[in-house]
């Protein structure tokens, strides 16, 4: 379990992004480190990928999700995060 201000990120935080929205392993790696607080030249150094390829999986996330912007994107991880955290 990881920790980011106060908030819990479990493997549930991305196996959820995978169930609700059918994100790949590393969509759901990438969301979820976004949300951790990582800027994405840093969240593409810690999955060892380039800048480019990891601006690809975010056009990937963003379509599967809906969302526009990053910023959308993180908060849809901390509302369900939010949510699992509640069911517990």
């Amino acid at each position: 379990m990881q920790t980011f201000n106060g908030l819990y990120f479990t493997p549930d935080t991305a196996a959820e992004l995978r169930s609700a929205f059918g994100c790949t392993r590393t969509e759901a790696r990438l969301a979820q480190l976004l949300a951790e607080g990582c800027e994405v030249r840093g969240a593409a150094r810690e999955m060892g990928i380039t800048y480019e390829t990891l601006r690809a999986y975010l056009k990937g996330v963003f379509g599967k999700t809906g969302v526009r912007a990053q910023a959308q994107l993180v908060d849809l991880v901390l509302r369900g995060e939010r949510r699992t955290r509640q069911r517990r």
